[in-house]
């Protein structure tokens, strides 16, 4: 066999190269394609998302948002939805409405009260009073908390622990619940508690038939009412979400040191605030190098670093120093307007 000249090797070696290129470029074709249907997929995953963000805004928002807070029908549409509670402004509105107290009130321990029927004050005797139409009326003289206030009677942990209801002016003072009891939320006709003699289960409680039932069984710390669900932390510092009627949680974060929520959910993790959305998704860091949350409401977010006592705008980050001066904090209370810290000098 003839040896092969110069050119025809060449020429032979062009055309491999040829077929190795073109099948590069059908590889590069079919890669291109895949990733332009991949980038059609999220693009309309990411519009569905906003377009069902949308939706509500622009029927059940838009629908409640003018709501008085006397409208029972539309407090309680609020009320019964998870989704129209992850609004701010919607969630302003079911606190004022709807529950007993503000959950940041709650959640530091609820030694001061606000909702549409009044809000209580500490004097400087230790004495709680119910600022209510424009009366005022000494609830107890002994410390009280967990303060929860509905149209016609104060609900309110006494100092044994035992749950309490009285009138507005402070008399047909009962026991409502025998037991130990930790935090108290009201929910329209319903209360839920913390179950000290219980194992530290939640309790509800139905004002109407007077009955009690365990609903969560966990070691509950800290808990908040949201719609349908119950946002609670335990012993061990894990937050969960959990619906009323499941035996199991949706979600589960651990390390939290405490949690509020307006709509979005705040929480300390050692000592940062974190923020994400009632799912649990989009964390957005807050604040750093802080000591102790101690409060969220629609404006701002409360914190000390130190002994010093902040507020930090949620939209323009700003951050001011508030006028305390404790060496501890009870917590950040809002009440008739005002923002009011409680706490204590060390001795």
């Amino acid at each position: 066999m003839a040896e092969k000249s110069l050119e025809t090797y060449l020429s032979e070696q062009e055309n491999e190269y040829q077929k190795k290129l073109a099948k590069l470029e059908k590889r590069k074709k079919r890669f291109k394609k895949k990733i332009m249907i991949f980038g059609i997929i999220f693009s309309v995953l990411i519009v569905g998302m906003f377009a069902i963000n949308l939706i509500p805004k622009t029927s059940t928002y838009n629908e409640l948002i003018n709501a008085n807070e006397t409208d029972s029908e539309a407090i309680y549409k609020i009320a019964s939805s998870l989704e129209n509670v992850t609004y701010p402004d919607l969630f302003d509105k079911y606190e004022n409405g709807y529950l007993g107290n503000k959950s940041m009130n709650a959640l530091n321990y609820g030694l001061i009260a606000e909702n549409q029927y009044g809000y209580t004050s500490l004097n400087e005797n230790g004495e709680t009073r119910l600022h209510s139409n424009g009366k005022e009326s000494i609830i107890a003289t002994e410390p009280i908390s967990q303060i929860n206030l509905a149209k016609d009677i104060v609900i309110f942990r006494g100092a044994d622990k035992k749950l309490y209801s009285c009138k507005h002016d402070g008399t047909d003072k009962k026991v409502i619940v025998d037991e130990k009891v930790g935090t108290v939320v009201l929910s329209g006709d319903v209360i839920y508690y913390v179950n000290y003699s219980k194992a530290n289960n939640l309790y509800r409680y139905t004002l109407k038939d007077k009955k009690a039932e365990p609903i969560i069984e966990a070691d509950v710390n800290k808990f908040i009412v949201v719609a349908d669900s119950i946002l609670y932390t335990d012993y061990s510092n894990k937050l969960m979400l959990q619906t009323i009627g499941s035996n199991t949680p949706s979600w589960t974060n651990a390390n939290v040191v405490t949690f509020y929520y307006n709509g979005d959910v705040y929480v300390q993790n050692n000592n940062k605030i974190i923020k994400f959305n009632i799912n649990n998704h989009f964390p957005n860091e807050v604040a750093t190098d802080i000591n102790e949350l101690l409060g969220v409401d629609e404006n701002n977010v409360y914190y000390t670093v130190k002994n010093k006592l902040y507020s930090q705008d949620l939209i323009s980050k700003e951050k001011k120093e508030l006028s305390y001066n404790f060496d501890y904090y009870k917590g950040v209370y809002s009440a008739n307007g005002k923002i009011t810290a409680l706490g204590g000098v060390k001795e």
